[in-house]
């Protein structure tokens, strides 16, 4: 009862906008709902990788200007707004908290985070980063992009209550308008559900959400979706999370 009354509240919800890829056309790429992103100024990556070609489509497009977080990699200072820290759930010279990098960008630029997309795919220091992550803050991102690598804590008691206050923070704010699993990984098992261990979600704050949320039709996953491992079959997501 408690996982499915989790799942069923994470669904994503139609708000019969279109969504529009960038950046990879596998791993590295994200849906967005492009309806707002003409209004929108900057994104805050955390988590850069072996590329930053969603920045860069969003930059090329939009004008959005990215700032940068991650310990395992070097980007250009003259180029980018990069800090070399790994996000965690305490700040000392290595490591930041999410919350914090978020507070010295605003003070550093005078920046309207209403006008700002979040981005976090950070190998599993999202939740440390989320939880570290004040209401303030979070409630002015108008769009939050989230990779959650290890989403198959759920099959225990205690990484289902960490998940539940996680989403329950998220959705105070925001609606799932999509998810993308990572084929890199199999699926488990709980109760009968075949559970994604990495997923992709794209989080609308509900300021945007204007529409009136309709059953959802589409079908899964979308055409604009990519295979983050192209040698290994997609996963189709349960349809607890669809409808």
């Amino acid at each position: 009862m408690l996982l499915t009354n989790f799942l069923s509240k994470i669904k994503i919800k139609d708000y019969g906008y279109p969504l529009t890829r960038f950046g990879e056309k596998n791993d590295g790429g994200y849906l967005l709902p492009e309806h707002i992103l003409n209004n929108l100024k900057y994104i805050l990556s955390a988590g850069v990788g072996d590329t930053i070609q969603f920045e860069k489509d969003l930059k090329n497009k939009f004008n959005i200007k990215p700032f940068f977080i991650d310990d395992t990699v070097d980007l250009d200072k003259n180029m980018y707004h990069f800090t070399r820290k790994r996000i965690n759930s305490f700040n000392d010279d290595f490591n930041i908290t999410l919350n914090t990098w978020i507070e010295n960008i605003k003070k550093q630029n005078n920046i309207n985070f209403s006008q700002s997309i979040l981005s976090i795919d950070i190998e599993g220091f999202e939740i440390e980063g989320l939880l570290s992550l004040q209401d303030k803050n979070l409630s002015q991102f108008a769009i939050i992009v989230c990779e959650f690598h290890n989403f198959s804590q759920i099959k225990n008691i205690s990484g289902l209550k960490l998940y539940k206050v996680i989403f329950d923070k998220i959705l105070t704010h925001f609606e799932v308008c999509h998810i993308h699993p990572n084929n890199v990984s199999p699926c488990i098992r709980i109760k009968n559900i075949s559970i994604p261990p990495i997923m992709e979600f794209t989080f609308l704050n509900k300021r945007y959400c204007s529409k009136k949320n309709t059953v959802n039709n589409r079908k899964y996953p979308l055409k604009e979706d990519a295979k983050s491992v192209l040698r290994k079959r997609d996963i189709n997501l349960p349809k607890i999370l669809i409808s």
